[in-house]
């Protein structure tokens, strides 16, 4: 979080006119975009940067070809956009041949519903957000409790002391199994790591946010001004 805050920051001073750049924001431009040096070619100017995407090694990024101009109309807004990041799980149906009695995976007999979601032309199948606000996690308190320090939610079921538990995996009943084809195409949990739950749906299309469908919340264009205001503020705090 930290990390885009402060890339959305170094490009706002970027797009600010060089009269109202301080010295402390152009330091904060060229410590994260580069200079303004057109001569010098061993480092970037900060005019190079258009888009960035920050990602982890391990993360893949699936996006439907067809939604692309809307997220590109969001980013030139001046919007931050955060990929829903599922969670894998292992599965029977991804692991045909184990022994089951090893209690390693979610079995059929449990969970017997993988739901396939196409992502390719001709199709629009989604997994919608339910809208319940962020504290609403089924899978983890006051509904389920904590099954032991720095544990993930999902993984409570499948440590040792917990695979001969009745109801081991009771917690992710609350969700459904998704296979998102065309990708890794394994078992996901219908939600966030953070059990945020969404509803698998084919040929659909998920209402906005409340953030964007409340009359209450300001434009994008305000938005986007109290950014550069509070960007400015904090730089002239930090030159003071």
């Amino acid at each position: 979080k930290a990390t885009v805050l402060s890339l959305r920051d170094a490009l706002l001073y970027a797009e600010l006119p060089a009269e109202q750049r301080t010295a402390e924001r152009n330091r904060w431009i060229q410590a994260w975009l580069g200079g303004d040096d057109d001569d010098n070619n061993d480092h970037h100017h900060h005019r190079d940067w258009q888009y960035v995407y920050l990602t982890e090694p391990d993360s893949l990024l699936t996006i439907r070809p067809a939604a692309l101009p809307a997220l590109q109309d969001e980013v030139d807004r001046g919007t931050v956009l955060l990929p829903h990041r599922f969670q894998p799980v292992p599965h029977e149906s991804d692991l045909r041949g184990m022994n089951p009695e090893r209690r390693v995976f979610l079995g059929h007999q449990e969970f017997p519903t993988v739901m396939e979601l196409e992502n390719g032309p001709g199709h629009h199948d989604a997994c919608c957000d339910e809208r319940q606000g962020k504290h609403f996690r089924p899978g983890m308190p006051p509904f389920f409790e904590y099954c032991g320090r720095s544990k993930f939610w999902y993984n409570c079921g499948f440590y040792p002391k917990n695979r001969n538990a009745p109801g081991k995996h009771d917690r992710m009943k609350a969700y459904s199994m998704i296979r998102i084809k065309g990708g890794s195409e394994i078992t996901t949990i219908g939600g966030s790591e953070h059990a945020r739950r969404c509803i698998p749906k084919k040929n659909a299309v998920c209402r906005p946010t409340d953030v964007y469908d409340n009359p209450e919340i300001r434009s994008y264009e305000a938005k986007q001004r109290e950014w550069v205001e509070r960007a400015a503020a904090k730089a002239q705090k930090t030159d003071t």
